[in-house]
């Protein structure tokens, strides 16, 4: 065993051993379906028959989903212009 006796003679080792202590991380994909189950979720249940939109990145790339549930219609993948038409037709019926 190597017995250090000045800050000097630590102070190289410590970025190394920093590079290979790094801490685990989750499998982000998951984590993020889990949370987004569970903010529709809590929307569902907060919300009443107000109509739920919620923004989706898939590979890279933003769509926006709704549900409305006066009608029970569900909507998927649309563009910003798109779901702000779909928003526009559910109000001026």
């Amino acid at each position: 065993m190597i017995n250090f006796t000045t800050a000097s003679q630590q102070k190289p080792l410590e970025p190394s051993w920093v590079k290979s202590h790094k801490k685990p991380q989750l499998c982000y994909p998951i984590t993020t379906r889990i949370s987004q189950f569970l903010q529709q979720l809590f929307r569902f249940l907060t919300q009443g028959d107000q109509p739920q939109v919620w923004q989706v990145l898939h590979q890279g790339k933003s769509y926006w989903n709704a549900y409305d549930p006066a009608t029970g219609q569900r909507v998927n993948r649309l563009s910003e212009a798109e779901m702000r038409a779909w928003i526009d037709e559910r109000y001026n019926r």
